[in-house]
């Protein structure tokens, strides 16, 4: 680790330079998730704690009183099933822990320290602290004070208050409900229980079972899509013999022996299971219920046996893959359209025809089956008896209804995809009768959420629309599970509120923990008075410290920002802000969000499993934290993806260095530099800083550090370009420099602001009233028209081939100046004179009198004949000109002799 860096990340922590506290000043509330302590961190995650840190930083700078809190997301079932996988002896979970910790621990102490995880308290206390001294290590300006964990009494105390309100509101009610769930633990799960279920959602999928009856038995083929039952043509069964006959509602129906498992956990109730072949299976024909077609019964190698009842109806004509699978075996069938998109009907074939879909390539096949589904589904129109006229959806939804009133179908749920838990145990769907779920779907709690949007900010905006979208389609969401760490539900204590429902209005305990802990301690419990008063409208008290409690949440909330990454925008977010519209008062409702992009590594998604993660500590080992910074901040906007690409990363460590000895040059012989001032590198600085601090402003961190860093870095190499010394020009404007950069260099910009003598930290600076004036523009429009002049120069030289011994440029003389002025004011002129206004009307946008062109180029001979190896004159004779040629103000002739 840089030692420089590691010094002044003590310092800070010892000085308490980023403890927040009531000052009277604008306050800035900025918060993220807070971190799940089942294990390290890796660069993905960084990138949103960073792009924080940035802005937390610079609102400093700006002069807010900033808190940029964090706490322990302990709740829910990983950690407790990490820990008793542990203490099983599962060797999987012991060396994927061992890898783990292999990093901040010599390889003599791993084994005691993994035998410690058997405790899950001992589990997460680890990880806290590792992660804590990892965003230490990164520089992250989090206030500590303010830390605690999601398992810790008194958070739990406002977690049980939260839930009885909701209860108390009407927006917390209990049913039958389907649930993502953990057979091995006998426990629902959500997406902080699922490996990657933050990136790759598992949701729901309710299939439509269509019960194909035949003379002994029936098939139960499982669909999304029943509205395409008028197109089947056979079923498909797996080439594995995994099927079992049992009894469902009275009937003898085949399925698979997942399904019987899964239809279990569904409160079906089955009996009299026996194993059946599938050669006995496919020896028989079965009845389509919509129109009596007797149906064959084929193996296919792409039926999953594992997915729904694992049998599958055959529709050639909607389904791609029917479609190639039938052609493979040879079927022969009658070709059936149904569905209208436009003026013509669906077909698979014809898909296929107009899209040249690879079809040796699985993958393509699949998204090319999955976008025919699309188009169907929301542009499709049913042609089929009965049904006529009738959009798809509609028909989708009637169908299913009339085959389950005749008893002709059921309704199986399965995941949305193959997924695991964080523990390795497979997911699957179970019925709750009992289940205890927030009821999203109460459209008088998604009038009062669309009312907070409204008052949002968004980032990027469109976010804002994308917000109200997934408020209108939010529904019920279970709350609770039988097990896991957390906060036992107030009314119902034999339920764990899970781990999403329980963190969602934490940012609020921020404000005021260490108030309410006093509290706790003092009465053993927070009760529902105490924090009425605290976080509401409503209540009284005397207690000082409830009081002092009061003053501090309503000076801090509500939350200014909060930054977090896309796959928390459906769950996360929108579960944050109905639960502050349901609870909290005005002035408390979230200000803003902002939706990070990702960070992938070498273009492809960073994973432990995929063996592609970066440890923070390793960031901060192998490439320092400043230059990770520096590479967050520069390479992408805040909002869109970066790619982590070590080729890259050198690439903006050669101008880090290049920064650093620069600067460091200049801060170490300050007192001898005798150089000369450059009033145009001066003035351009402080246009450079008006943009970095107007981007900033919007939250364009990347734009304003490309004004601030790569900007001022080429202002000082065309001043050496042009034999300037840039040492003096550098010393005027080190300290606002200096300034602009800390939010993202915060280490080196501490170690120079010190070694110039400051005795304050920077890190608490803020700008001055004279260091954001406003430039001068001259000497920048100046420098402009010259880099012009250099651009058209070689421009000519281009065109005519030609090598100059001489270049002659001829400005406009102040007798045509002034000529040219009255005809653009409308003034007379003399008749000898109009011939010139065709060529000033026709070239008037390149007109301009703001500056002395013959001063600035005579001043800049030695530098144009450096650049072009050849003698220049500069003049504003007009007896070198004729009447087809001339040279207008701000656009001079130019002749290569």
């Amino acid at each position: 680790m840089d030692p420089i860096e590691n010094y002044w990340q003590e310092r800070w922590k010892k000085d308490k330079v980023f403890e927040s506290k009531p000052d009277g000043r604008r306050k800035y509330l900025l918060t993220v998730p807070w971190p799940y302590t089942s294990g390290p961190l890796h660069a993905g995650h960084a990138r949103t704690y960073s792009i924080a840190d940035f802005i937390a930083r610079y609102k400093r700078l700006s002069g807010f009183n900033v808190m940029y809190p964090m706490g322990f997301h302990e709740s829910g079932t990983p950690i407790l099933a990490i820990s008793q996988r542990i203490r099983r002896g599962d060797q999987t979970a012991i060396d994927m822990y061992r890898k783990y910790i292999g990093e901040y621990e010599s390889s003599e102490n791993i084994s005691s320290i993994i035998d410690t995880f058997k405790d899950q308290e001992k589990l997460a206390g680890y990880f806290a602290e590792k992660i804590r001294k990892d965003f230490d290590s990164l520089g992250f300006s989090i206030d500590w004070s303010r830390e605690f964990k999601s398992v810790e009494p008194a958070y739990k105390d406002v977690v049980s208050w939260q839930f009885r309100k909701l209860y108390d509101l009407g927006y917390i009610t209990q049913g039958r409900y389907p649930i993502l769930y953990n057979a091995d633990e006998e426990s629902a799960v959500g997406e902080d229980d699922i490996e990657d279920g933050d990136t790759d959602k598992v949701s729901i999928e309710e299939f439509t079972s269509i019960i194909f009856e035949g003379e002994e038995f029936s098939l139960a083929a499982s669909t999304l899509r029943p509205e395409t039952l008028p197109g089947v043509v056979n079923l498909w069964i797996s080439n594995e013999e995994k099927y079992v006959l049992c009894v469902i509602n009275s009937k003898k129906i085949v399925i698979s022996i997942s399904a019987m498992e899964k239809l279990t956990r569904q409160e079906f109730i089955i009996s009299g299971s026996e194993p059946i072949s599938i050669k006995k299976i496919m020896s028989g024909t079965f009845k389509n219920p919509f129109n009596g077609e007797a149906l064959k019964v084929y193996s296919a190698d792409f039926v999953d046996p594992n997915n729904a009842t694992g049998i599958v109806a055959s529709v050639p004509s909607n389904s791609i893959i029917d479609y190639i699978e039938c052609k493979k075996l040879g079927i022969k069938y009658e070709m059936r359209n149904f569905i209208r998109v436009g003026n013509s009907f669906s077909s698979a074939d014809y898909f296929l025809k107009m899209h040249k879909v690879n079809l040796s390539d699985p993958e393509a096949i699949g998204r090319a089956n999955s976008e025919l589904y699309k188009i169907e589904f929301y542009e499709g129109i049913m042609d089929y008896p009965g049904f006529e006229g009738k959009k798809v959806s509609s028909a989708r939804e009637e169908i299913g209804i009339t085959l389950k009133a005749k008893n002709s179908a059921f309704i199986m749920y399965e995941t949305s995809r193959k997924a695991r838990t964080r523990s390795g145990s497979p997911v699957t769907v179970a019925v709750f009768s009992n289940q205890w779920f927030l009821d999203y779907s109460n459209s008088d709690w998604k009038a009062i959420a669309h009312n907070t949007v409204q008052n949002m900010n968004f980032y990027p905006a469109h976010y804002k629309n994308g917000m109200n979208e997934v408020i209108d389609w939010l529904k019920e969401r279970p709350c609770a599970r039988m097990r896991g760490l957390g906060t036992k539900l107030p009314f119902d204590d034999k339920w764990i509120i899970e781990s999403l429902s329980d963190s969602t209005i934490y940012p609020a305990v921020y404000t005021c923990i260490d108030s309410l802990r006093s509290i706790y301690n003092k009465n053993g419990k927070l009760d529902t008075q105490i924090l009425d008063y605290i976080f509401t409208d409503n209540g009284k008290t005397t207690d000082e410290m409830a009081i002092k409690a009061r003053e501090w949440f309503r000076y801090w909330y509500g939350v200014d920002l909060r930054i977090t990454a896309f796959p928390h925008f459906t769950n996360h977010l929108a579960f944050y802000i109905m639960n502050h519209s349901a609870l909290l008062p005005d002035f408390a409702q979230p200000g803003g969000i902002m939706i990070a992009g990702t960070m992938i590594s070498n273009g492809k998604k960073i994973s432990k499993s995929k063996g592609n993660s970066i440890s923070l500590l390793q960031i901060a080992s192998d490439f320092g934290a400043d230059l990770f910074r520096l590479y967050v901040a520069v390479t992408s906007d805040p909002t869109s993806v970066v790619d982590w690409n070590q080729e890259d990363v050198l690439v903006v460590g050669s101008r880090f260095a290049e920064l650093k000895n620069i600067i460091t040059e200049v801060v170490e012989n300050r007192n001898q530099i005798q150089s000369e001032l450059s009033n145009w590198f001066c003035q351009s600085f402080y246009l450079h800083l008006k943009k970095y601090r107007e981007n900033m402003d919007a939250m364009n961190i990347r734009l304003g550090f490309i004004e601030i860093f790569y900007g001022v870095l080429n202002d000082i190499s065309r001043l050496k370009s042009r034999g300037i010394n840039p040492a003096a020009s550098i010393l005027e404007i080190i300290r606002p420099w200096l300034k602009a950069l800390s939010p993202v260099i915060c280490h080196f910009s501490e170690e120079m602001w010190h070694r110039l003598g400051n005795n304050t930290y920077i890190s608490s600076e803020i700008f001055t009233e004279d260091e954001t004036r406003e430039p001068e523009m001259g000497p920048i429009n100046n420098e402009i028209f010259l880099e012009n002049i250099v651009a058209d120069i070689r421009e000519v030289i281009k065109v005519t081939k030609k090598i100059p011994e001489e270049i002659r440029i001829i400005v406009c003389s102040s007798q045509k100046v002034s000529l040219i002025g009255n005809i653009l004011n409308g003034r007379d002129i003399d008749p000898g004179d109009k011939w010139i206004i065709p060529l000033v009307m026709k070239n008037r946008k390149f007109i301009r009198n703001d500056i002395d062109e013959k001063k600035i180029l005579d001043d800049s001979v030695g530098y144009l004949s450096q650049i072009f190896s050849c003698r220049f004159v500069i003049t504003d004779d007009d007896n070198e000109v004729d009447k087809k040629r001339i040279p207008l103000p701000g656009k001079p002739l130019i002749k290569l002799l």
